[in-house]
């Protein structure tokens, strides 16, 4: 998928120098807290500001709304140890997620058929460990440019039942494959048109780095991206989008059913 190596860029910080963790594990774990850090700043000062119906609007059941307002009730420490706890969690699955030969993939449709999920007719999810709720694909698209995965990365208790699409974001009107990219004169002119339809700019965008990346919430702890590469410094950049895939940023149905930051980031980057 080529998000997801776009993510795996954008993913760096944290679990960039996993191949090489012996290095220098102190570096390892100051970028996991910095990450932890920011994450928990989108708690306090987004998430946990959402009204009601907007959690409603996002998936959240009247429980997991409870369960929302308990979590922002917390102090900062203890939000900061809960989702430094989990991104370790994370770092962990990617150490032993291992690449296989083509012949070895399967593709996500399969995935709805098993443990009695069911993907046709309003919003179905399907359980493949405990407190998992993924939604199944056709919540949001009636096709899908599949998102392949290795099978060791599919397996109960790692990030089995995630699935990803390579489709254009419809609100962009530009893609990822040949000829549906978008060139844009400068980064402004690509971050005005894309917070213009919904878009934000990503945790795991590194403007420092020339490598920009927004995320367009859709709900269900899924998301659309877009991004943007412009280490060369020379415009015209190519901007590109894709989705639905899990979304990494923080989001309540994700951290609720028990599959974000973990196997969000786990899946972006192992599959």
């Amino acid at each position: 998928m080529k998000g997801v190596l776009i993510v795996l860029a954008l993913l760096a910080v944290l679990l960039a120098s996993i191949a090489t963790v012996s290095a220098n594990s102190e570096d390892i774990k100051g970028n996991i807290n910095e990450i932890a850090d920011k994450f928990v700043d989108i708690f306090e000062k987004k998430l946990c500001k959402m009204t009601e119906e907007e959690m409603s609007a996002s998936g959240l059941t009247n429980e997991d709304i409870k369960r929302a307002k308990e979590f922002c009730n917390l102090p900062r420490s203890e939000k900061r140890r809960i989702l430094i706890s989990e991104l370790k969690k994370a770092e962990n699955y990617v150490k032993s997620c291992k690449e296989l030969s083509a012949s070895q993939i399967t593709p996500y449709q399969q995935y709805c058929s098993l443990n009695g999920g069911k993907c046709a007719g309003g919003i179905s999810f399907y359980n493949c460990w405990t407190a998992l709720n993924v939604p199944c694909p056709r919540i949001f698209v009636s096709s899908c440019r599949i998102v392949q995965m290795p099978a060791s990365c599919c397996t109960p208790g790692s990030v089995y039942c995630l699935w990803g699409c390579e489709n254009p974001d419809p609100l962009l009107g530009f893609g990822s494959a040949p000829g549906e990219e978008r060139r844009f004169n400068s980064v402004n002119e690509f971050r005005t048109y894309v917070t213009s339809k919904g878009y934000y700019e990503s945790v795991f965008s590194y403007p420092e780095r020339g490598i920009y990346d927004f995320t367009r919430d859709i709900g269900y702890g899924y998301r659309y991206e877009a991004w943007l590469d412009a280490r060369s410094g020379r415009p015209p950049y190519i901007g590109r989008s894709e989705g639905p895939e899990p979304n990494p940023d923080p989001n309540w149905y994700g951290y609720l059913n028990g599959f974000w930051p973990t196997y969000s980031l786990a899946w972006h980057q192992s599959c």
